[in-house]
Order: structure tokens, then C-alpha cells, then sequence
């Protein structure tokens, strides 16, 4: 199975950007991907959910220490028509 890793950042807007930059057959890699989400991004959604809701905190407020996470949630038989590098190891990000 190929899965796709997308980086997730902050816009100006406030919004959350999504951003295809590459795929990986290699669960290890996937694993290593999701598991730094969960405990980054992941971990501030969940503990954050009704202050979010609440528009007392933003998630704006977790990405000012963190620029960028990366997610490899997405999972597809081909990418023949993706324009994405094929991503082996962490360093190739």
C-alpha cells in the first residue's frame, strides 16, 4: 500500500494548510510520521478540543512553537497521476 505523507501549517488566515509532498511504501516511515503527529498536533487538538470549540484558545496558539507537522494518514493503490517524490527515510522530508 502506498501512503501519502502531507505537511500541515498554518495560513495567515488562521486556516489549516494541507500539502502533499510525497508518498512512502515503507510503514516504518508512515509509523514514525504519525506517531511524531500524535504527539505533537495530535495531542493539542485532543486536549485542547473545548477551548477550541470555545474560541479561547486558536489553533493558531500551538503553531507558534511549531511550524509544520507532518501526517502519512492517507492511503491510495497508485499515485501515477500525483506529481510526489517517493520518500524512504525521514531525512528525505
Amino acid at each position: 500500500m502506498i501512503t501519502i505523507i502531507s505537511k500541515i501549517e498554518l495560513e495567515e488566515n488562521n486556516n489549516l494548510l494541507y500539502t502533499e509532498v510525497g508518498y512512502t511504501e515503507d510503514q516504518n516511515v508512515t509509523d514514525s510520521l504519525n506517531i511524531q503527529y500524535d504527539e505533537t498536533l495530535g495531542q493539542f487538538l485532543a486536549k485542547n478540543r473545548t477551548k477550541l470549540q470555545n474560541k479561547t484558545i486558536t489553533i493558531s496558539d500551538f503553531f507558534v512553537e511549531v511550524s509544520f507537522v507532518y501526517e502519512a494518514r492517507t492511503m491510495v493503490n497508485e499515485i501515477d497521476k500525483l506529481d510526489l517524490k517517493e520518500i524512504k527515510t525521514l531525512n528525505d522530508l
